[in-house]
This record gives structure tokens, C-alpha cells and sequence, in this order.
């Protein structure tokens, strides 16, 4: 209101009638996220209006057990903690394959659903227009105009990595990164105001982000906050300020991140404990080993993907980069780009030197071995760094500075400053320049495509020549296309500085170019897993193979001999166990089994309870043990020396080196149907055997009637794991580690009762640990509620 007056003063005084603002100044916060969400309408039109689904392999490898879990929940009341269906069982919670109800907002997207049919893909859209509007917000706090922040929020929300992520079926990690702009902007609230509102809300949202389930993306976000808190430290230790405020902010920011991470101590608590059993805490040091993290790691050569979206092929076959494979570029639009590096050079201010230092380290990161020496130096002494891999997933931050950084540009150019002419003359060189370079490229193409060849080659020298031909075809025709269409953009800015245009005209031709230009890449991206809602429904995959299978009611596994079927989950759907299966972190005891004993003798899969085998084509020759029992889409097999999934052993050999467990169990002369090897010491003595009823079979329970005539040793083919406690008659026995990966357990004469029972000590304290954090949480809200209301009644008073 004072600048208002303040206003109207100065125009009284030079004489100026003031212009009363129409309907759209006066509203323009709200008409600009109107049209965000117009252009997220139109991005996402077919999944809107029409019911349309992403339906990629990874959204669909947890389907099967989801509606087994869900299954569970309602009929028997059960929340299922273990996956008996693959890799001879593991944590389904600890895992993040099957976490439902620990993500509170969803509760209140059911509320919605209840009342109001929504879309299928509602859950997840969701979050790409609310990252768009927490970006909005964030610049708006930092006084950019309303229509640079919708421009800012557009290139955020229409990014194609995120896109990406959610078509091929990575939605927890575009659900996490969609709070990025969010944490952000509380956390600088926070450091600034350092009030209790702040600290509470940086402390709820956090915790919420953690419990999307991806890891490594809230690990990066807490990063750039601790980046971001770092930079307003400094630079308030080199103002007259008092030093206290910005070490009471800093403080702040550092206590509202541990009140996130114990509101979500009842997932990650057990999420922790598996991670030291899994692939990706299991190696030497903690950690997925350096080689194997830096897989997916970006290269300085492909940094021209941000510029040109197909240099390096367009993902998939054509991809001739230093990854294992990608499926997407990581391009963020060509005059974005521009608009921030013209934010980087004419403002000086934190927020550009803080997006700069994020941008860098960022890219620097994503080298993974291509920057050994800083990636191993994270690597080996950040906590918990080791567990992560792909670290071009950091990348989402460099594109977030981008769409930031955008923003702040836009509004450089729509607020005119003197200063700032200069921008005049090189928005109209850098259109003449653009379109000199797509004209000499679409006239002499064919002359560079020996040196893209070259390049090609010399990254992978395999790679055939119709697919460099076909990626090169790519290349050109988007770097044609791209430098067409930024230097539209261009020359509106110039439009703009010769004041032929006006301000609303610049930013709404600008996002139409935005949208031309990152739909052509969004649209290729999403195509490709466009579905209709029936087509993930796992039971869909019902054959005859299956209808087979289902008609054997005794408890048993499968090994798929295909590939293909080996590493996917679709058995699951009907309550097949199969040996194999599919999850980015199996479980490490299962990983050495492969690797040190493998799958390739009857023995061994007898002692794993493999009683078919599924194979596509007859299998040659006569295998003996082997009988075909069922010739249809598939062939399949049957085990006739499968051993039952519990039994009992003639003999129990102790051995205290774990490494020598391995060593016996892959000896000929192993016998699993007449002797177990035990991890451990123990003087009991093996003298008979005995009979072993399943009474139940359940998720988080089993129930065996036993029957021996004496000192016997029990084998349980399902993997061993420290949560799954034994009870024998009532009494608590230990589990052994048998014959590498299977649970084993002594057993005294006579008849009993065993029970096993998944018991998580750790989410039993992150039960404890979240309502806690969640009391102070809301005792911190009403606080600051109260001192609200105070202080304004006591300007009511004055």
C-alpha cells in the first residue's frame, strides 16, 4: 500500500495522470497460474481427457505384487512386510517395492477420488503441475515479475528429463524432485525470517519428500539446501550484520532437516537396515561399489545434448553415448538456456552466484568416472553417497537452475532497464547468427557427417553404420529445428527493446516457442509408453502356461529360462514364486548365490525348490530328472528331485568362514538332499529326521507342524534374513544362515509347532521416532499459530 501511495505521489508531481490497471494487472498472480495450468492441460491432454497411461516396464514390475499386498490389506487385514514371490523372498517395505499409506498427501488424493472420478495417472500429473507451481512461487518470493515466473515455471515443469521419468515408470523420482523448488524456497524463508513457521514447515515438507521413497534425489535436494545455507552464511559473515542471525538460520535449516528425516524414521529406519543386505549397501566399504555407481555417469561431450536434444541419438537403439543405455537426452531448450546465461552475466546477486555454484558442482558430480577423483572423493566420505547410482540423475538440478535462472532473465528483459539495452543488439545477432548456422547446416549437412561419424566412432567403435546415419539424421534436423525456433525467440526480445511489441505480448509468444520446442522432444518421450488402462493390469498376462502352473497348490518356484522372464516380476500377478525377478537393490545374499554357485545344476535348484522349469523352445536332448508335463505357448518341465520348501537333513556341517560356506555348498560332492551347511558354530549333533507340515504360508508369518524322533536340523528354502525370527513351541531359537542364503534350524525330539515371524526392531523405533517428530511438528505449527494471532492483536490495539 505504501508503494502504491509512493507511486501515485510521483506521478502527481511530474504531472502523470496514474493509469488505472485493468482486470489482468490487477489479478496477474493468479491469470499466470491459470495459464500454467492451461499449458499442463494441453501438454497432458490424452491422460486427462482421455484416460491414457504411462505404461513402461519399470511402472508395471511392481504391479503384480501391489495388488497381492493390497489384496492382503483388505481380505486378511495384513500389511505385507515380505515378497515371497522373487529372489526366494525379501523385504518388501525395507525395499520400497510395496510402502502403501506411509505417504500422507495421497491420503488426501484418495479423499478426492472417493467423491470424484479423477484421471488413472491424477497420483502422479499431479506433481508435475505442482512442481511448476512451487517454482512459480519461489521466484515470485525472489521479486521476479509474475509472467518471467510463469515463464521460469513452464521450462521446469515441460523439462523432458522430468517428463522422462515419469513415462518409463520412475514416478517416485519426478514426485521427489517436483518438491525441489518448494524445499528451497522454505529453506530460504527460514535462514531470512528464521521464524518457527518456517522451521516447522521445512521440517513437514522434507519429511514428506523422504517418504515419495527416493532416496537419492531428496539426498541431492539436501545437498543444494546445504549449498544454498553455506552461500547465505558467507555472504552474511562478510556484512556488518550481526553473525548470529545467519548461524541461527543456518541452524534452523540444519534442525528442520532431522525433524524431516524422523517424521519418515518409520520407512527409512527399515529402508536402512535392508540397505546393509542389499546389492546397494553390501560391498566392500557399505557402499554398490565405485564401478557399478558410476555406471550411468554423463560426459563432457554429451553436454552438447543440452544444446542440440539428438546429438548423441535419440535414446534407445540409436544412443552411441558413454552410458549403458539411455532413453532420453537431457535438453532443457535452447533459449532457456540463453535467458539464463543472460540472468548469470548481467545480475549480480547470491541467487545467481548460488544457481551458478549448484549448476557446477551438479555437472561435475554427474561425470561420475569421468571425474573419478571428485566423484571417489564423495564417494568415500559422504555419508550414505555410497549407495547411490546414475549419477546423471543429479542433472535435475542443473535443469532446475536453468528454469530458474530463465526466469530471472525474462524478467532482466520485460522490466527495460537502462542498463540492460545492450541486450537489444544481441538478442538481434544471436537470431541473425542462429539462423546463419541452421541455413549453412541445412545446405552442407552431408560435409559433417564424416566427423560425426568420427566422434561417434571413436566412443564406441562398434557401433553400426545405419545407426550412426540414423543418429545423425537426428542431429541435424534438431539442430535446424532448434536454432529456427530460438531465434523466434530471439528476435521477439528485439521486437520487444524496438517497443513493437508489449511486455504480455513478448512472454506469450516466448511460451509458445517454449512449448513448440519442448513438446517436439516431451512428445517423442511420452509416445513411446502411451497405454490404455487395461493394458497394465498384471493379471492381463494370464496364459496357459500360467492357468497350468496355478492348478498345482503345493508351495513351489518356478525358473524361467528365458531371460526376459527371468528378470521380470509377471509371475507374481498370480501368485507364482520364481527364482528370479527384478529390483534395482536384490538382495545381496541372492546376488552372491548367482555369482558364486549359480543356477546352472539340478542339485542346486532342487535345494531352491525349483519344481518347474518354463522355457520356450524344447530343451535338447534328454535331461535326466527333467519330464516335459506341459507343451503349450511354453514348455514346462518338471523337477522330479525338488526338494520341498521345508525338510529335514541327515547331517548339518558347521563352518565358521563364511567364505568357506560357498566353497562346500559348490563341491561335487554336495548332497542338500542328505546335508546342509551351516554359517556358524554349534556342538548340537544331527541323529534324524522328521516331517515338516506348512499350516500357514503367509506374508509376514509361517506356521510348521514338525514331527522328529530325534536331534534333527530343519532347511527352509527362502532367504535368510535377520528380521525373521523362529519360535519353536513358544520359545524363541535362532535362525542359521544354511547352504549360503536359506534359513536353518535346530530341532529337538518329538512334535512342535514353529512359528516364523518378520519382526522389524527398526520400524518398530521409527514408529516411535515419526510420532514424535510429527507432535513437535504441529506443536511448532500452533506456536507460531498463537504468536500470528498475538501480534496481530496487538497491531489491532496500537
Amino acid at each position: 500500500m505504501a508503494k502504491k501511495k509512493l507511486k501515485e505521489k510521483k506521478h502527481q508531481e511530474h504531472g502523470i495522470k496514474a493509469r488505472k490497471p485493468d482486470m489482468f494487472e490487477k489479478h496477474l498472480v493468479l491469470f499466470s497460474l491459470l495459464a500454467l495450468f492451461i499449458l499442463f492441460l494441453v501438454f497432458f491432454y490424452q491422460f486427462i481427457f482421455f484416460n491414457k497411461i504411462w505404461t513402461s516396464p519399470d511402472a508395471q514390475a511392481p504391479a503384480g505384487f501391489s495388488a497381492l499386498g493390497e489384496e492382503s490389506i483388505k481380505k486378511d487385514h495384513t500389511y505385507p512386510f515380505w515378497n515371497p514371490y522373487v529372489f526366494c523372498g525379501m523385504p518388501s517395505y525395507g525395499s520400497l517395492t510395496y510402502n502403501p499409506y506411509v505417504y500422507f498427501p495421497n491420503l488426501i488424493l484418495d479423499a478426492v477420488a472417493f467423491l470424484i472420478p479423477l484421471p488413472e495417472m491424477t497420483w502422479l500429473l499431479m506433481y508435475y503441475l505442482l512442481g511448476g507451481i512451487f517454482l512459480f512461487l519461489f521466484l515470485r518470493d525472489r521479486n521476479v515479475h509474475p509472467l518471467a515466473s510463469l515463464y521460469g515455471a513452464s521450462v521446469f515443469l515441460f523439462t523432458p528429463n522430468l517428463i522422462a521419468v515419469g513415462a518409463f515408470g520412475h514416478g517416485s523420482q519426478l514426485i521427489t524432485a517436483s518438491f525441489i523448488p518448494l524445499l528451497l524456497f522454505l529453506a530460504a524463508r527460514l535462514i531470512k525470517t528464521r521464524k518457527i513457521l518456517y522451521l516447522a514447515l521445512l521440517g513437514m515438507v522434507s519429511g514428506f519428500q523422504l517418504l515419495r521413497g527416493h532416496v537419492q534425489i531428496v539426498y541431492y535436494t539436501w545437498l543444494m539446501i546445504g549449498l544454498y545455507a553455506v552461500v547465505e552464511l558467507i555472504a552474511e559473515l562478510r556484512t556488518s550484520n550481526p553473525k548470529g542471525r545467519a548461524l541461527v538460520g543456518f541452524s534452523m535449516v540444519f534442525l528442520a532437516l532431522l525433524l524431516g528425516m524422523a517424521l519418515s524414521a518409520f520407512l527409512y529406519l527399515p529402508v536402512n537396515d535392508y540397505s546393509k543386505y542389499s546389492i546397494r549397501g553390501g560391498a566392500e566399504g557399505g557402499g554398490v561399489g565405485l564401478k557399478y555407481a558410476t555406471s550411468w555417469s554423463f560426459s563432457p561431450l554429451e553436454m552438447l545434448t543440452f544444446i542440440v536434444p539428438s546429438f548423441m541419438g535419440f535414446g534407445g537403439q540409436t544412443y552411441w553415448g558413454t552410458m549403458p543405455f539411455t532413453d532420453y537426452p537431457n535438453y532443457m531448450g535452447l533459449l532457456p538456456l540463453l535467458l539464463a546465461a543472460a540472468a548469470l552475466i548481467f545480475i549480480r546477486t547470491r541467487w545467481t552466484v548460488f544457481f551458478l555454484l549448484l549448476s557446477f558442482f551438479s555437472l561435475l558430480v554427474s561425470f561420475g568416472k569421468h571425474f573419478e577423483s571428485l566423484y571417489s572423493l564423495l564417494y568415500d566420505h559422504l555419508p550414505y553417497f555410497n549407495k547411490f547410482r546414475v549419477p546423471v540423475m543429479i542433472l535435475v538440478l542443473v535443469q532446475f537452475s536453468v528454469a530458474c535462472l530463465s526466469g530471472m532473465g525474462l524478467n532482466l528483459i520485460i522490466s527495460r532497464q537502462k542498463e540492460q539495452n545492450g541486450i537489444r543488439k544481441l538478442a538481434l545477432y544471436g537470431a541473425i547468427a542462429l539462423i546463419a548456422v541452421a541455413f549453412i547446416f541445412g545446405v552442407a549437412k552431408s560435409s559433417f557427417l564424416v566427423s560425426y561419424d568420427n566422434l561417434a566412432r571413436s566412443v564406441r567403435s562398434d557401433f553400426p553404420q545405419q545407426l550412426v546415419d540414423s543418429a545423425f539424421d537426428m542431429a541435424s534436423s534438431d539442430l535446424i529445428k532448434v536454432s529456427v525456433i530460438a531465434a523466434f525467440g530471439l528476435a521477439g526480445i528485439f521486437f520487444f527493446f524496438k517497443r513493437w511489441i508489449g511486455q504480455r505480448t513478448l512472454v506469450l509468444f516466448l511460451l509458445i516457442v517454449l512449448a513448440i520446442d519442448l513438446w517436439s522432444i516431451d512428445y517423442r518421450i511420452m509416445q513411446q509408453r502411451v497405454g490404455d488402462v487395461k493394458s497394465i493390469d498384471p493379471k492381463i498376462g494370464r496364459d496357459d502356461v500360467v492357468e497350468f502352473l496355478e492348478k498345482d497348490k503345493t508351495i513351489y518356484r518356478i525358473l524361467p529360462l528365458s531371460q526376459t522372464e527371468f528378470q521380470t516380476n509377471r509371475y507374481t500377478a498370480f501368485k507364482i514364486q520364481s527364482v528370479g525377478g527384478y529390483h534395482a537393490a536384490k538382495p545381496k545374499l541372492y546376488q552372491d548365490f548367482l555369482e558364486k554357485v549359480g543356477l546352472n545344476d539340478l542339485r542346486t535348484l532342487s535345494m531352491m525348490n525349483v519344481k518347474y522349469f518354463v522355457a520356450d523352445e524344447p530343451l535338447g536332448g534328454q535331461v535326466p530328472g527333467l519330464s516335459l508335463v506341459f507343451d503349450g505357448s511354453k514348455k514346462v518341465y518338471l523337477n522330479e528331485a525338488c526338494l520341498p520348501r521345508a525338510y529335514f537333513v541327515e547331517n548339518a556341517v558347521y563352518v565358521p568362514n563364511e567364505l568357506e560356506v560357498w566353497d562346500r555348498v559348490k563341491r561335487a560332492d554336495f548332497n542338500p538332499w542328505r546335508e546342509a551347511i551351516v554359517a556358524g558354530t554349534s556342538d548340537f549333533r544331527v541323529d534324524a529326521t522328521g516331517t515338516a507340515l506348512f499350516t500357514k504360508y503367509g506374508f509376514n508369518e509361517l506356521r510348521i507342524d514338525l514331527d522328529t524322533s530325534g536331534n534333527s536340523f530343519l532347511v527352509l528354502s527362502d532367504l535368510f534374513y535377520p528380521d525373521w525370527k523362529a519360535y519353536l513351541d513358544n520359545r524363541e531359537v535362532p535362525v542359521y544362515r544354511t547352504n549360503g542364503m536359506f534359513r536353518g534350524i535346530q530341532v529337538g525330539p518329538g512334535k512342535h509347532a514353529l512359528v516364523m515371524r518378520y519382526e522389524s526392531p527398526s520400524l518398530r523405533l521409527g514408529i516411535f521416532a515419526s510420532l514424535a517428530s510429527g507432535a513437535v511438528i504441529i506443536i511448532l505449527l500452533a506456536f507460531s499459530l498463537v504468536l500470528q494471532l498475538m501480534k496481530a492483536r496487538r497491531e489491532k490495539q496500537a
